[in-house]
Parts: C-alpha cells; sequence; structure tokens
C-alpha cells in the first residue's frame, strides 16, 4: 500500500500520514492514543463531591434517574458569582436575536 493510498484510508493528508508513520516507528502502537488518554478531565467533579452523593443517595433510597431533590442536602462549596470573576473569566452578554429590538 502506498502512502497516498494510507492516506486516502484514513481520511487524512498524506503528510499527515508521514507523521503518524514516523510516530509509530518511533513509540510503536502507543503513538496511536490520543496525549490525554488516563487523565481526569479539569471540569470534572470532584471524587470527593461525587462519594458524598451517592452516600446521600444510597442512605435515603433513591433511585439513580431522581436524585436532584437530595443534592441541596449536601454542602457544595460556594460558586463565584460572575461579577467576582477576573475580568477575563468574563462571559460578554450575548446580541439580542429579536431583529425588533432595540438595544
Amino acid at each position: 500500500m502506498t502512502l497516498d493510498q494510507a492516506a486516502e484510508l484514513m481520511g487524512v493528508t498524506s503528510r499527515h500520514t508521514r507523521r503518524i508513520l514516523a510516530d509509530d516507528r518511533e513509540r510503536g502502537a502507543a503513538a496511536l492514543a490520543h496525549g490525554d488518554r488516563g487523565r481526569r478531565p479539569v471540569n470534572a467533579t470532584p471524587e470527593a463531591l461525587t462519594a458524598e452523593v451517592v452516600q446521600v443517595a444510597r442512605s435515603r433510597g433513591v433511585r439513580p434517574i431522581h436524585p436532584s431533590p437530595y443534592l441541596s442536602l449536601i454542602q457544595l462549596p460556594p460558586f463565584p458569582q460572575p461579577s467576582l470573576l477576573p475580568h477575563t473569566q468574563q462571559q460578554p452578554p450575548l446580541p439580542s436575536r429579536d431583529p425588533f429590538r432595540l438595544s
């Protein structure tokens, strides 16, 4: 199989196919795995909070599909108000989609 045929089969450019092939020769099969594989996402719910939610749900006999009324029993950390966030984290307001609205 030629490089161009492999690129077409994978749906990538021949240049990217050369990079994949070089990386495969250097690192083997590990080169095909994504670099973030095995890492916990930065926006994941902390494990301690997840465990506490599960413990409260089990102790109250809550079925997994409707635990929301019991979530108020857990002491959650306060969520920062948007006005207290650093300026770089504040989102600008979205423009109105109403064509007749003047503001």
